[in-house]
């Protein structure tokens, strides 16, 4: 049977490959210069590398802030990471691939914020007060 894909395969990972969720591990995130598929020209986009894959997939601004929610912005930290791929649609009703953080990983939950000092029970007095004492 012929089948388009094999006479004509992808290097890039697309919606119609992900069937059913899959667990997989970044093994590089890089930046590559693509060509728009309309035509106009070069873009940049982010681009991740999995560990057993033949495929690499060139990440969407949706992906990559989901990728960063959980990972930390620095992409450069993502590789090692382990990242679930999920078939979805995208708001206008187009196939995408969902980017999530695997549901059994024990830091499932985003990143904790840096803490923050709490404020002074009175306002600027109690600051100020603590600034005379240590001097």
């Amino acid at each position: 049977m012929l089948n388009v894909k094999d006479i004509y395969p992808s290097k890039w990972l697309s919606a119609t490959d992900i069937t059913r969720p899959i667990i997989v591990t970044i093994t590089a995130c890089t930046l590559e210069e693509v060509r728009d598929p309309r035509g106009a020209g070069t873009s940049r986009k982010l681009c991740l590398t999995f560990a057993r894959a033949t495929k690499r997939m060139l990440l969407n601004k949706t992906q990559a802030q989901a990728l960063a929610e959980y990972l930390g912005p620095d992409a450069d930290l993502w590789p090692g990471h382990a990242v679930q791929l999920l078939p979805d649609h995208s708001p206008n009703n187009r196939a995408t691939i969902a980017v999530r953080r695997p549901p059994d990983d024990p830091a499932s939950q985003p990143l904790a914020q840096a803490p923050t000092q709490p404020a002074p029970a009175s306002g600027w007095d109690d600051l100020i007060t603590a600034r005379e004492e240590r001097t």
